[in-house]
């Protein structure tokens, strides 16, 4: 890389990267300072991949979400092409998508009681939330075992965060909200019900 190339990365290229990998979260002060100060470039700099930036201020998050089915058409009738695919889409299992859904569902109820904004919850909790739509006879071991599993995922997704010192909670990142929405979650939850195993 030349000097020349060297002038012309932006400041904010380690916005850009952490966007590609993850969420950025307002704890996270110089990179969210930074997103707020370049928010127009970087919203226009992922427009150009076909990614919509979305940011929540209000509750300290950002993302980059893929164009809708709205937008896609737009882009194929504007350019004459198919937009590109930078973002993968995961596919969770069955129990990593019932602890996505149990979670929003306890963010939703957090919320309508008021007071704090943050949701820190006891793993066991989750655990118990899980074992009404398991089967009755689910071993224990295994069922611990699964939750723990799905805890990671979600940490590694961006929607659980683990908390320094404190191995037995978790916190909920509040950019759950903006991934189900409470008229989704009522049916996915029916869903889950009918279909498991």
């Amino acid at each position: 890389m030349t000097d020349t190339d060297l002038k012309n990365v932006p400041s904010y290229s380690k916005v850009l990267a952490h966007l590609l990998k993850a969420p950025l979260y307002a704890h996270d002060k110089d990179g969210w300072h930074q997103l707020l100060q370049h928010q127009r470039s970087i919203q226009q700099h992922f427009g150009a991949v076909a990614l919509t930036l979305y940011v929540d201020e209000q509750e300290g998050y950002a993302f980059l979400k893929p164009l809708s089915a709205e937008e896609e058409e737009m882009w194929r009738e504007e350019r004459g092409e198919d937009p590109p695919r930078l973002v993968s889409q995961r596919k969770l299992s069955y129990g990593h998508t019932l602890i996505l859904v149990l979670l929003r569902k306890r963010l939703l109820e957090h919320d309508a009681q008021g007071g704090d904004t943050r949701l820190v919850i006891p793993r066991d909790e989750i655990q118990e939330m899980m074992q009404v739509f398991l089967p009755d006879e689910t071993n224990q071991a295994r069922l611990t075992e699964n939750v723990e599993s799905g805890i990671n995922k979600m940490i590694d997704i961006g929607i659980l965060r683990a908390l320094n010192n404190d191995r037995e909670h978790v916190e909920v990142n509040r950019i759950l909200k903006a991934k189900i929405t409470p008229t989704e979650l009522e049916s996915i939850v029916e869903s889950l019900k009918k279909y498991r195993p």
